[in-house]
């Protein structure tokens, strides 16, 4: 309602006259129409027939006004802004019923964004068949919620509704990603997401200036993300997650113009090197091949000696064994720890083997397995435990080989079942964790 009374206040102001006169003929024109329009209908017509030109009004309010600040928790927010992203509807189980919402992005011009959610199906038809990027909108009946990454508007009881002609958009700048986003890249690879949201059913690794990006189309935009192609995609959503690269939604509207084609060899990548474009080139998506291995809490993808941790956010989509991870993130913890992060919208593919190691950079951090023992050297004196393996020297402070000690097992067979998380730096590794199926997770204190 705040909002709808700023509306009327600045009419009231374009025409000359005081709030309460224009609202009694606002009133008037309501009773005379039969209650057939809305007061505010009724007050465009009323500001109309008063010399107002309501285009250049509304064109001129969508300049001065910007999206305040709401608070957490508010209920029966309404708010007036341009449409920067209109995405396709989802299928999420919400409390364990299958549920449609459609996101769409509204900002101003001054940088000032929201994500509105629409959870009602009447409201998901009308803003499909209505809304496009550059329409102004009215959007009332919200419910607000500040999450890390902006401003969220939940409506599933309110109304969405166009006040404005649409216009030619810039993008919009979000706390994480950008609205209105275009991309330019050459497609790596393409594939089904394990999860089928009803919408986004074609995705797509592709390797842009700014990183490799996972785009996600619609099922029309297959042919347009074909392997080898060379594309620009606009009015996407970037979804933000490390070191600027992240998903990229294209939205209903969203074109794709093939720029140019070309070959494409086969996008899998060892965890080595994985590590290596992680540390090269920063956070990526990739198709890494390797086995599967759980440890009693922790789960990695594994490559002859190396491994890295493995987060899987699909219950039961990844199994123990060798297998194909495809359109996974590949990117560093806030301990500035290696990880790969398996989500709805990454898949399998079959286990082929890709020979490669990392290249070894100082002071990074590292998983290993050791296939062999060469040499152990037990200090005891000193609480020091070296050894080495397939050519590479390993150490570790007392911390190790104390808890190694207290836990009564054989040191050698410890080290052989165990993923070791090391840093790299002159002298070999530093043993910094230790992480066993067979006992319980050793770290460095």
């Amino acid at each position: 309602m705040e909002m709808e009374k700023d509306v009327l206040r600045a009419l009231a102001d374009a025409a000359g006259v005081s709030l309460d006169e224009f609202m009694k003929r606002v009133g008037e024109k309501v009773r005379v129409l039969g209650g057939a329009v809305t007061v505010e209908a009724a007050a465009y017509l009323v500001a109309k027939e008063m010399g107002v030109d309501v285009t250049v009004f509304l064109e001129e309010y969508r300049r001065e006004y910007q999206l305040k600040e709401p608070v957490s928790g508010l209920r029966g927010f309404t708010l007036l802004g341009t449409v920067f992203f209109v995405g396709a509807p989802r299928t999420f189980m919400v409390g364990g019923r299958s549920k449609r919402v459609m996101k769409i992005v509204v900002g101003d011009e001054k940088g000032s964004a929201a994500y509105v959610s629409l959870w009602s199906e009447p409201l998901i038809q009308k803003a499909l068949n209505n809304i496009k990027r550059g329409s102004l909108v009215r959007i009332s009946g919200g419910s607000v919620k500040k999450l890390a990454r902006g401003i969220e508007i939940s409506v599933s009881r309110g109304d969405i509704e166009v006040v404005g002609a649409g216009e030619e958009l810039g993008m919009l700048e979000l706390e994480r990603g950008a609205a209105n986003f275009k991309i330019l890249g050459k497609v790596l690879d393409q594939y089904s997401p394990i999860y089928n949201d009803g919408s986004y059913t074609t995705i797509a690794l592709v390797d842009s200036p700014q990183g490799i990006f996972r785009v996600l189309g619609l099922t029309r935009h297959r042919d347009h993300l074909k392997p080898g192609l060379v594309i620009e995609a606009d009015g996407a959503l970037l979804e933000e997650r490390r070191g600027g690269v992240g998903d990229v939604f294209l939205g209903i509207d969203s074109r794709i113009d093939v720029i140019d084609e070309g070959p494409c060899g086969e996008f899998r990548f060892s965890v080595g090197n994985a590590y290596s474009v992680l540390y090269l080139e920063g956070p990526s998506y990739l198709n890494i091949a390797g086995e599967v291995v759980e440890t009693d809490k922790n789960m990695f993808i594994c490559s002859g000696n190396y491994c890295l941790p493995l987060y899987v956010r699909v219950e039961d989509a990844v199994k123990p064994g060798k297998t194909c991870l495809r359109g996974v993130f590949v990117a560093r913890l806030s301990s500035g720890r290696p990880a790969v992060y398996f989500d709805r919208y990454s898949s399998l593919c079959d286990y082929v083997e890709v020979p490669g190691g990392p290249i070894l950079r100082e002071g990074e951090s590292f998983y290993l397995r050791l296939d062999r023992i060469d040499e152990l050297t037990i200090n005891l004196d000193k609480m020091h435990l070296q050894f080495k393996s397939s050519g590479l020297e390993f150490r570790a402070s007392s911390w190790l080989l104390e808890r190694l000690i207290e836990l009564d097992v054989d040191i050698e067979e410890a080290l052989l079942n165990s993923i070791l998380n090391c840093v790299w730096g002159p002298g070999g590794f530093r043993v910094r964790a230790l992480y066993s199926k067979g006992f319980k997770d050793v770290a460095e204190r």
